[in-house]
């Protein structure tokens, strides 16, 4: 049996995809484990949703160690902020923050901020590359995208169940 050919130039199909959705009661998030480095795949047990809050996630895709780094210090600056308030945060709060560091630091990444707050409920946002922030009822990103969106206007309709949105 021949070994299949290497092509250094050949399509990369090992990248991320992350996805989150509003459902009726909640929020739900969705990611791959694998973390490549171009076609070697790394590490094939990589958590990429992390918690920015009790109530608020982080998903990421991008460049681990930055992205990583930049939930952890979102995530302080969100405690931070509630504990002066004395009270929850919003999830906008976490968008703007991830926003300003990605901004300011110009960072080779993009993050899903899916929560719920007692202000607005289930949110699910997209934070681009660059900060730009949009509020959507389904959002993704990484490389998968494109086939989740296919799949997404199938099957996607707003108020489903926990059960459907499985």
């Amino acid at each position: 049996m021949a070994e299949p050919e290497f092509d250094p130039y050949g399509t990369n199909m090992t990248g991320t995809t992350i996805l989150a959705m509003v459902y009726q009661d909640g929020v739900m998030c969705v990611a791959d484990t694998r973390t490549s480095t171009g076609t070697f795949v790394a590490n094939r047990a990589s958590d990429k949703i992390d918690y920015i809050s009790d109530y608020i996630v982080g998903m990421r895709t991008g460049v681990s160690s930055v992205t990583q780094n930049s939930i952890r210090e979102a995530a302080y600056e969100v405690e931070v902020h509630a504990t002066e308030l004395g009270r929850l945060p919003h999830v906008k709060t976490a968008v703007k923050i991830l926003h300003d560091i990605l901004y300011k630091d110009k960072l080779s990444g993009a993050f899903l901020v899916a929560g719920w707050d007692p202000y607005k409920g289930p949110q699910v946002f997209n934070v681009m590359l660059g900060g730009a922030s949009v509020e959507s009822k389904v959002v993704f990103a990484g490389s998968g995208s494109g086939f989740m969106m296919g799949y997404i206007d199938d099957h996607y309709r707003e108020g489903m169940t926990f059960a459907e949105a499985r």
